[in-house]
């Protein structure tokens, strides 16, 4: 519902733009009947303000439905895990690298990142191809040929990206090196917090 905001209030700004050209028939200038001109603009600010609403209701249904999702989906994730962790044996937990900060660490992050993958950003990935949907089909309906000429260009962009996401990927496995010494760091504050 609210993926196609921009793409359409695009287009209600192009007919702003036109509709202050808009003169009685015979009319010279807009100052001699500005009629027209007042009910175009009228049209589109009532059309602006549906948008808008339209657009409120939109996001807050989008934010809530994946928002809940997410919660829901770590919630259970996070009781079976626990439940997993109470399922060992004595001797599993005599390894100094599943000490029980270590393990609440580990816990915290893996369903921290499961929690990425799901929610609010698949609901933001939603949101965004339904724009691009939506600005496709506009561009093809107000000039096929420039839509065709900027649908050219997608694979440099697709190119450029990937080059950042190699620069990317790059400095995310820096940071899992040091997430061992998070993991080491957390077991040894929740040991002592606990031996007080």
């Amino acid at each position: 519902l609210a993926s196609g905001y921009f793409p359409l209030q695009g287009l209600l700004l192009s007919e702003s733009t036109s509709a202050f050209y808009k003169t009685c028939h015979g009319a010279t200038s807009v100052r001699e009947c500005p009629g027209p001109m007042l009910e175009a603009i009228n049209r589109i600010c009532l059309w602006f303000a549906l948008l808008a609403g339209a657009t409120i209701v939109g996001e807050f249904t989008k934010t809530f439905g994946f928002t809940y999702l997410q919660e829901c989906a770590m919630l259970r994730l996070r009781s079976q895990c626990f439940a997993n962790c109470l399922r060992q044996d004595i001797g599993f937990f005599d390894d100094p690298a599943n000490g029980a900060g270590s393990l609440s660490a580990q816990l915290s992050k893996q369903v921290g990142l499961v929690a990425q993958l799901t929610g609010v950003n698949v609901g933001n990935t939603v949101g965004a191809l339904g724009g691009l949907v939506t600005a496709v089909s506009l561009g093809f309906l107000g000039s096929w040929k420039l839509a065709l000429a900027v649908l050219a260009l997608v694979p440099v962009v697709c190119l450029a990206q990937g080059v950042v996401m190699t620069i990317t990927m790059a400095d995310m496995k820096t940071q899992a090196a040091g997430s061992a010494k998070y993991a080491e760091s957390a077991e040894v504050s929740s040991e002592a917090v606990l031996n007080i």
